[in-house]
């Protein structure tokens, strides 16, 4: 999974332009995102379900983390999702159908 993510941090800094600031905060939200989900035995990005997505979020609430940086989370993992979508690494984006919290 480390070496998709890489993929996708160097797409937001070539293609996107965005900020350093932005990318960081990109690169850390999902990082924490991968590793949950490897702590949760997922090894395949196709695995990825969206009761994954929505167990992270309820962590990141349960761990009292401002509503604001949760959307940005969420945000971060929905386009996470579509870009590996986008990419065909995988055939469905889990995220695509989950509301924002």
């Amino acid at each position: 999974m480390e070496a998709h993510l890489h993929d996708y941090i160097t797409m937001l800094r070539v293609e996107r332009n965005l900020s350093l600031n932005t990318i960081d905060a990109y690169k850390r939200d999902l990082k924490n995102y991968v590793s949950y989900l490897e702590a949760k035995g997922l090894s395949s990005l196709k695995a990825i379900k969206q009761k994954h997505i929505r167990g992270f979020i309820r962590e990141l609430s349960d761990a009292h983390l401002a509503p604001a940086s949760i959307s940005r989370v969420f945000s971060s993992i929905r386009s996470y999702h579509s870009f590996l979508n986008a990419e065909l690494w995988v055939e469905n984006n889990p995220s695509q159908l989950l509301e924002a919290p």
